[in-house]
């Protein structure tokens, strides 16, 4: 971590034994509200409200709370007053007081591995907490809900995050949306049913220090019917979450839209995204008739028709790849359930694709 130091320097004491800067005027017992708040506020992003440190008396070395690195600093005057900003703004603020005049130092930090996590809601009010409190690592976390009707945004709200409320449409332009509040160098995606683990969210921090790759590929298990599935096609299960944002763009998919970086990309092999979804077949139901109408209307849309073979063997053939050739099998009861499912999954999305020919017709 880079910390750079920004000397401000104030007017020497008035005869009146008083401080002034930028017009303000304060015994030294008020500095910290008169003087350091304003500093703070004029030089840091964010609305914090921050706690005061106790104060350190006289010389010595000063150390900062541990989220700003190991940072120490000589104490020279009569006292240090250090000011700890919350949340995920890092920035450290001091007073040095000498006998001779006030200088008022801001720390900031210049690290240029700052990191957004954007979490993707929508009813998500069981799930979002885990997923962000795996996020706590990040600088900054932001949660963009979709309209729910749940207590998701209670929850996020209470957590403590940025919170964007846009009406869900797409996942594209939801992604795309969050992609543009994002002010950070680097951002890392996560839904709302989604847990890092945190030797991931370790190796994670590693590898952006590294600084030898511009996006990372993660790896996910995913629970159906509350059994983990390692099979059928579901694990390993890599996507790009990971990237810088100035390298980054998304596909034109609404469906299963993905990330495309524009530089060097690695496999993050330490750790896992654990992924909590359909908990029940009602859940699953409601998503699958989602998916599928989203899906259709973008085949539709590219000029794609249904036909026979579409609607008869291909739920078919996924059936017998996820259940034999994957060997889903191996998941038990879930494992049959799932590919079953799947297919089902996947007759419905061309069934609403011819449905959709038709109805125009």
């Amino acid at each position: 971590m880079t910390i750079r130091f920004l000397s401000i320097p104030l007017c020497p004491p008035s005869p009146r034994g008083k401080i002034c800067f930028r017009g303000l005027e304060a015994a030294p017992t008020d500095v910290i509200d008169d003087i350091i708040f304003p500093l703070y506020y004029a030089f840091a992003e964010g609305n914090c409200t921050l706690p005061l440190i106790p104060s350190h008396q006289g010389r010595g070395n000063v150390e900062f709370p541990e989220k700003f690195g190991r940072i120490n600093a000589i104490a020279t005057g009569k006292n240090i007053y250090c000011i700890n900003a919350i949340a995920t703004v890092k920035f450290v603020c001091f007073l040095h007081m000498s006998s001779e005049f006030y200088t008022c130092f801001l720390l900031k930090s210049l690290s240029m591995n700052d990191i957004t996590g954007v979490i993707i809601s929508l009813d998500a009010e069981k799930t979002i907490e885990k997923a962000i409190d795996s996020l706590s690592f990040c600088d900054k976390i932001m949660v963009v809900d979709g309209g729910s009707v749940d207590e998701t945004v209670s929850v996020a709200k209470r957590k403590g995050v940025i919170l964007y409320e846009r009406k869900f449409d797409n996942f594209k332009n939801q992604r795309e949306f969050a992609l543009s509040k994002v002010n950070t160098e680097w951002v890392i995606f996560l839904d709302a049913d989604e847990v890092l683990e945190e030797e991931l969210a370790e190796e994670i921090e590693r590898k952006i220090k590294e600084g030898r790759a511009d996006g990372f590929y993660l790896n996910r298990i995913s629970y159906f019917l509350g059994k983990l599935i390692h099979h059928g096609g579901w694990y390993p299960d890599y996507s790009l979450r990971v990237f810088r944002k100035n390298k980054a763009r998304m596909s034109e998919n609404i469906v299963h839209e993905r990330v495309i970086v524009d530089g060097r990309v690695e496999k993050i092999e330490k750790g896992r995204i654990i992924h909590y979804t359909d908990p029940d077949l009602f859940h699953y139901l409601k998503k699958l008739n989602h998916y599928t109408e989203l899906s259709a209307k973008e085949l539709f849309e590219k000029g794609r028709r249904a036909n026979f073979f579409d609607l008869t063997l291909r739920p078919f053939y996924f059936f017998i790849r996820m259940y034999f050739l994957k060997l889903g099998f191996l998941d038990g009861i879930q494992g049959f359930i799932l590919a079953i499912c799947s297919a089902f999954h996947t007759f419905m999305k061309y069934a609403k694709l011819w449905h959709l020919k038709n109805k125009v017709s």
